[in-house]
């Protein structure tokens, strides 16, 4: 059965209570099995990672055909590595043992596919870190400063001192639940 409520639903999650409670699957969403295959489990993806997606044209259940898993782990870890800035402990632990594994010899397959899946477990898993990784911004941001808008005409990640404006459709400066330009539309 297909889901109902199309329009509410996006790339990252089907917010469909029928669809949960009568276990349909939405065609907007990703399905269990693209879950599976990018974190061996079934998670939410988060909006900048499905975002990405949607612009690279993955359609629902076809990640493992299309998506290739060594290009988005090459993409992060050599983000990874270019950043200075003091990182989580988490991540300081990934590189370690990546490049311990890539030196020593250690590195099998298997062994490599299950490190990449801790590493996108955290990164593009939502609520799973702290921390996700910014496709917009090529580079790992705090869930607690930024957020990615997927509202507006270009969409992105943004600091957390900017909202969404449903009035005039832009994210800005919010005061008091209006952006800072609707608020001074009304003064006027």
């Amino acid at each position: 059965m297909e889901c109902v409520c199309r329009n509410r639903c996006s790339f990252a999650k089907c917010v469909c209570y029928y669809c949960k409670d009568l276990k349909r699957i939405c065609d907007r969403a990703p399905t269990p099995n693209d879950m599976l295959y990018v974190f061996g489990e079934n998670l939410e993806v988060t909006t900048c990672f499905a975002d990405y997606l949607e612009k690279l044209g993955m359609k629902p259940g076809k990640f493992e055909a299309k998506l290739n898993l060594w290009e988005l782990r090459t993409t992060i870890v050599e983000a990874l590595q270019k950043d200075s800035r003091q990182q989580s402990p988490f991540l300081l632990d990934w590189l370690g043992r990546w490049q311990k594994m890539n030196t020593d010899g250690a590195l099998t397959l298997e062994l490599s596919a299950e490190h990449m899946q801790k590493l996108f477990r955290h990164l593009l898993a939502s609520g799973m870190g702290g921390h996700y990784f910014s496709f917009c911004k090529d580079a790992v941001v705090e869930q607690r400063r930024y957020w990615h808008c997927l509202d507006c005409e270009t969409p992105g990640c943004r600091t957390r001192d900017l909202g969404h404006c449903d009035r005039c459709g832009v994210c800005r400066r919010f005061f008091s639940g209006e952006c800072e330009a609707c608020i001074s539309d009304d003064s006027d």
